[in-house]
């Protein structure tokens, strides 16, 4: 785990720390200090993201450098907030109404528990939903005009049954969609408390209890997918530690098994000084009870990933290169072509993607005349029955002028179905007979270059 974000230092990290979560004088001599260091323009993008709960803390004071700036950027994060809930609000008010199980958690839940809701900057408001309730869910999201997002050049990693990921309004408003299934040892303890209702403007909102809150935001900064997550981690913390039951919340981290993670968010917190003195390091000493369930938690979470890797389905475990692909990458030397053919045969997995990507320097461009190697691709999965023949239609939406888009391939359960997008960008609709409980789409560039993005994708199954 990174102790300090991209983009920081120690010293910006503490007095961000400070200046976003203690009261009074030292908070306000923690923010000039930033400021007296690194000029309001040039502060990294850590303290950016802290910026509207440090104006939350310091605008009542006085001799507050850059206040009006600080104004600024949190009026900014104030407005841009409350349009996401309004084109949202209609979708909790119906999951409200025809009784479907969710709960909000992240930076809507916080701003939901803080009411202020331009003390968190947001992209999306994060749902997960029970599972027996997801397909009412999609319909739901479908009626009120949301569509699934795919960015380009993301691998999505999705559960089968059912489409999780971000869906986008007409307004760009986003949701981001969860299931229990993509983290069983915590989304699953949701369901079984009562959670909290708050008011999202005026429509009551569901979100977990403070120490599910306080979980997740440790898992969280545990992935630490952006440079900024870290620092945001902490300042979610620091807000939530005063509501929770300690004894409640060590034994939801320990069932988690987030425990070393949590103990080492929190000792950071103490040493930068923004909470009371306390002895941390007792969460890491576990009795013979806990440890059992620790053992049993990591078992529940093995197992859970063979039963999904076992529901992935041959074609989509493999995608199989062309004769001329496999003999372009063989009279090919270099590390790159290697790589991408022992990838290939391995399954295109994800996580190995990544990997060879941040450890190994990544495929290459390879420009083999033998035909195109797809070196980049998103993918999205649909609930389907299987042997049950259907239709899908397809629609990619494309970022550019049509003049600038190329050409990629689209598989279906990691066939080749053709090229997209069709003439005039039209909808696609193709024939399939599913192989599992789910299809699987997948668009697949030619090159990492000159290709328009993608910015969502409108799938839906069609009955025969």
């Amino acid at each position: 785990m990174r102790s300090v974000p991209p983009g920081s230092t120690p010293t910006s990290i503490e007095h961000v720390l400070i200046a976003a979560g203690v009261p009074g004088q030292r908070a306000r001599e923690a923010w000039n200090s930033l400021v007296d260091e690194v000029t309001f323009d040039q502060l990294p993008d850590s303290v950016i993201r802290a910026m509207p709960q440090i104006y939350g803390n310091l605008s009542g004071m006085s001799d507050v450098r850059d206040l009006p700036r600080l104004r600024g950027v949190y009026r900014a994060s104030w407005s841009s907030n409350v349009m996401l809930f309004g084109a949202t609000r209609p979708v909790f008010a119906d999951f409200n109404q025809q009784g479907i199980e969710y709960r909000v958690i992240k930076g809507a839940a916080l701003s939901a528990l803080a009411g202020r809701w331009g003390r968190r900057t947001m992209g999306d408001v994060d749902v997960v939903i029970a599972d027996e309730h997801m397909t009412q869910a999609l319909r739901v999201l479908h009626d009120r005009g949301f569509r699934p997002q795919v960015i380009d050049g993301e691998v999505s990693d999705k559960q089968p049954r059912n489409i999780q990921g971000s869906y986008v309004s007409e307004r760009w408003a986003i949701l981001d969609i969860h299931s229990p299934q993509g983290r069983p040892d915590l989304f699953a303890e949701l369901f079984r408390e009562p959670g909290q209702v708050k008011q999202l403007l005026d429509v009551p909102i569901h979100i977990p209890s403070s120490e599910l809150l306080l979980a997740i935001a440790v898992w969280h900064g545990d992935r630490a997918a952006a440079g900024t997550d870290h620092v945001q981690t902490l300042l979610d913390m620091g807000f939530l530690t005063p509501h929770v039951d300690l004894r409640k919340l060590r034994q939801t981290i320990l069932r988690s098994d987030l425990l070393e993670s949590a103990q080492h968010f929190f000792s950071e917190m103490e040493c930068a000084g923004v909470m009371e003195t306390r002895d941390w390091s007792n969460w890491s000493r576990t009795s013979l009870a806990e440890k059992t369930i620790r053992v049993r938690q990591r078992a529940r979470s093995l197992g859970h990933g063979a039963v999904h890797l076992a529901a992935i389905p041959r074609t989509v475990h493999r995608r199989k290169l062309t004769r001329d692909q496999r003999r372009a990458l063989r009279s090919r030397a270099d590390k790159g072509a290697r790589l991408y053919a022992a990838w290939s045969r391995v399954g295109q997995l994800g996580k190995l993607e990544r990997f060879i990507h941040t450890r190994l320097g990544g495929f290459g461009d390879f420009g083999i005349t033998g035909g195109p190697i797809p070196e980049r691709d998103f993918r999205v999965t649909i609930a389907a029955t299987r042997g049950i023949p259907g239709r899908l239609r397809i629609h990619f939406n494309f970022r550019g002028d049509e003049r600038e888009r190329k050409y990629r391939a689209l598989f279906i359960n990691g066939e080749a179905f053709g090229l997209v997008p069709l003439p005039g960008n039209l909808p696609g609709t193709y024939e399939v007979t599913p192989d599992a409980d789910f299809v699987e789409i997948s668009a697949r560039t030619w090159s990492s270059s000159g290709t328009s993005q993608i910015d969502h994708a409108e799938i839906a199954w069609l009955s025969s």
